[in-house]
């Protein structure tokens, strides 16, 4: 037997152990929070938020659970029961279950459901994303299959760039029929199906739209106008819009539309109109669709997209907001964090999201009908205000002819810092970047470009060992193999080292430190006087991820974290419910410790009374006790 083989066995066996498995805790923290695992009491009498129902897409999936943001609008808010806060009479904790689906990676941010009741999520590994059904109830794994992964995986989780990355499958749609809409890393647009036989399921790849081969040498006098999706462009999101046709866009700025009929692909990137070829735009989350098209958030500007004579993507409005002088801590770029959401009718209604001013962000309001801003709000505390979520909008009926809309909107500031999975690493590493300190700078730099090259040759090793491998057969669970070997600190920590001593800690930077606080309601009316918002109530819970509503019970569902007194690296994650109408939380249940519970950012999912989230090594599903709920 090869030393490889004994290798690829020893490695096969350990990811084997722990794939499939409950989501462990970490022990220590465990044991310090259960006097703290429940904090209020359950929901005894439940309010229902009277909104206007969201029109459901005609090409997408089951209303409300067809996508990460649950409608085509991404209003996160649900007319579905979550938890009322009916815990265990012996262990005062509410039914967590939880599924890993890797050691190091695993998370399925994006859980949809079909017409039957499965669970359905792309989950991004370490080295394979899979797409992956589950039971409803159980989390049993119904079936399992891997789809293209993203080149220079171990690179970019080095690096930290691997968490600042959604492209490849993390955003994905359920399209009619039960088939989700995934793009791919190696850019192309497949639809899956599950397929049940006797009890027995399988995915397989029910159609593929091959954007990387595509060019039909249309060309107009048009700079922006892209023929050829360029190689190594991971798509981001595609979703169809009301007529079928499946938009997509990419990372870079390009947003492409494939029509339905004829099949044909046309892409452009977007731009300033006085400036095409100045500066390139970044989009980094989902966009949304209503009855008249799609609205993309760049880094600089909302654009309302349609389609011109030729079918090339052109856009109704561009409207600019205020992205700052800089990124803030917590955000993936230089600009709005939030995907943006859609409330009203097309010819009244708004586009919300938050922009990236210096000082304290603002939430804009932006009409559907022509780009006008008719509504800035400031949001947070001065200098640790930022929001990398997309927030809960939902519009109340009214009698007198007015509008009035809800947003809900939490505080993300130094929740999401590229370098925060290994913030505990570099904690302990602190000590030794400090000696480095006394190097001049020459010795500096020449020391850190030495390092830069070594760890670069050893990811070249490895990505072309990778590659052998996947030609070769390997199992699916050999992408899971946790390799974290490296004995000096990578380059993300070099990067962080300075000459004089590191300045004091921000929020989010080290795991047990809370996120910087703050859960906003405002509201927008407008009447004959013209358009005001106004913040109706704020909350001091310290929220990690994407709010969700539920009109049938008025619970807002977030994902919080909270300290460890007794340990300062250690991490506690609650699901918390608050109160809509007065802003208060009403309980908090304990989920799990450590960072295999980290959500990095992800949504809270609601369906059949009990509360979905991804987390950094799998799938977490929350519900009242059974023998409370039953």
């Amino acid at each position: 037997m090869t030393h490889r083989t004994m290798l690829s066995g020893a490695l096969l066996a350990l990811v084997l152990a722990g794939c499939g498995t409950a989501i462990k805790n970490d022990r220590k923290a465990l044991k310090a929070t259960l006097p703290f695992a429940w904090v209020g009491g359950p929901a005894a009498v439940t309010s229902p938020v009277n909104a206007v129902a969201v029109p459901p897409h005609p090409w997408m999936g089951p209303q409300g659970i067809n996508a990460l943001h649950n409608t085509s609008t991404a209003a996160d808010a649900q007319d579905e029961w979550g938890p009322l806060g009916l815990t265990d009479p012996t262990t005062a904790r509410l039914h967590v279950q939880s599924r890993r689906l890797g050691r190091v990676g695993g998370m399925c941010p994006t859980v949809v459901f079909d017409s039957h009741g499965h669970a359905m999520s792309v989950c991004m590994s370490f080295l394979r994303p899979s797409i992956v059904a589950f039971d409803p109830e159980t989390l049993e794994i119904l079936d399992r299959k891997r789809v293209p992964r993203r080149k220079g995986m171990l690179r970019r989780l080095m690096t930290g760039q691997l968490m600042v990355d959604t492209s490849g499958g993390s955003y994905f749609t359920l399209g009619v029929g039960d088939q989700p809409l995934i793009p791919t890393a190696n850019r192309e647009l497949r639809f899956y199906a599950l397929d049940e036989t006797d009890g027995e399921f399988d995915w397989r790849i029910a159609r593929t739209i091959d954007l990387a081969d595509w060019d039909d040498a249309f060309s107009i006098a048009d700079p922006a106008t892209i023929e050829t999706l360029p190689p190594r462009t991971p798509i981001t999101v595609a979703q169809p819009d009301y007529n079928g046709d499946i938009w997509f866009t990419t990372r870079t700025g390009i947003v492409g539309v494939v029509d339905r009929g004829s099949g044909w692909v046309r892409m452009r990137r977007l731009h300033d109109a006085d400036e095409p070829d100045e500066v390139v735009e970044q989009i980094q989350n989902a966009f949304v669709v209503g009855p008249e098209g799609p609205y993309v958030l760049s880094d600089h500007a909302i654009y309302s997209l349609t389609r011109d004579a030729d079918g090339v993507p052109a856009w109704r409005f561009r409207t600019e907001y205020d992205r700052g002088t800089s990124r803030k801590g917590g955000a993936v770029n230089q600009g709005s964090g939030t995907t943006p959401s859609l409330v009203g009718s097309p010819e009244r209604g708004f586009v919300i999201f938050a922009d990236n001013a210096d000082g304290r962000i603002r939430m804009n309001a932006v009409r559907r009908s022509n780009g006008e801003t008719v509504c800035r709000y400031p949001l947070f505390i001065s200098g640790e205000s930022y929001s990398e979520d997309s927030m809960v909008v939902i519009e109340q009926p009214t009698t007198d002819g007015t509008t009035h809309v809800s947003i809900l909107t939490n505080n993300s500031y130094g929740s999401a810092a590229p370098n925060w999975l290994f913030a505990d690493r570099e904690y302990r590493s602190e000590m030794r970047l400090r000696r480095l300190s006394d190097l001049s700078t020459a010795a500096w730099e020449k020391w850190q470009e030495t390092g830069k090259r070594r760890y670069e040759r050893r990811y070249e090793r490895f990505e072309r060992r990778i590659d052998r491998w996947d030609g070769g057969g390997i199992p699916d669970q050999l992408y899971d193999i946790p390799i974290m070997t490296a004995a000096k600190p990578s380059t993300m920590m070099v990067a962080e080292a300075r000459r004089k001593r590191p300045p004091a800690p921000k929020p989010g930077r080290y795991p047990g430190s809370r996120f910087a606080d703050g859960v906003w309601r405002v509201d927008l009316v407008e009447d004959d006087a013209g358009v005001r918002c106004e913040r109706v109530w704020k909350n001091g819970e310290s929220v990690g991820g994407v709010l969700k509503l539920s009109t049938r019970n008025g619970l807002v569902y977030a994902y919080t974290k909270e300290p460890v007194y007794t340990d300062a690296d250690a991490q506690a994650w609650y699901l918390t419910a608050i109160d809509f109408d007065s802003g208060d939380t009403v309980w908090r249940a304990l989920v799990g410790t450590g960072r295999g519970y980290n959500n990095l950012q992800g949504p809270v999912t609601l369906f059949r009374g009990a509360a979905w989230m991804g987390i950094y090594q799998g799938l977490v599903r929350v519900s009242d006790a059974p023998s409370r709920s039953d």
